[in-house]
Parts: C-alpha cells; sequence; structure tokens
C-alpha cells in the first residue's frame, strides 16, 4: 500500500482514455481507502492499488467533545467558551 503524497511532483495527469467508462470497467481498480485498514489490505490482496489514507474522527466520534474541541478552535481566549 501507498501513502498519500500530497503535493507530489510528476503525478500522472488525467486524459480522456480515463473517463472512457468502458477503458474504467476494463482495467484493474485504483482505489483510495480511507479509514479502515482492513479494507485496503484486502484490496491489495486481490490485486488493486490502493492509497491508503489513515482517518479517525475528532474526539473518537464522541459529538460532545467534539464540539468542545470545534469551541476550542474558534476562540482566542478561553473565557470566551461559555
Amino acid at each position: 500500500m501507498q501513502e498519500p503524497d500530497a503535493g507530489r511532483e510528476g503525478a500522472p495527469e488525467t486524459t480522456m482514455e480515463d473517463n472512457d467508462p468502458n477503458g474504467l470497467l476494463a482495467a484493474p481498480p485504483r482505489v483510495v481507502n480511507v479509514g479502515l485498514e482492513l479494507f485496503a489490505t484486502e484490496l491489495v490482496e486481490r490485486g488493486a492499488k490502493v492509497v491508503h489514507v489513515r482517518f479517525h474522527p475528532p474526539a473518537g466520534g464522541n459529538e460532545h467533545l467534539a464540539s468542545l474541541l470545534d469551541k476550542l478552535r474558534r476562540s482566542s481566549r478561553p473565557d470566551e467558551l461559555t
């Protein structure tokens, strides 16, 4: 698996052939997997080219904690949190 390489120079450009629906279905899959690495591993084992992006929801998915983190990000002073 490859990790994403943001801003990579020399990345292939999209061409008209890439947008051909028949070519898309005939080619092996190219996948960007976000989150569960198990999905990426399974696809690689089946021959797919995969880029895996590690992602975890803010505050472990806890909405209350995520809202508090959001308030902290928007606040310039701790006394503005209330």
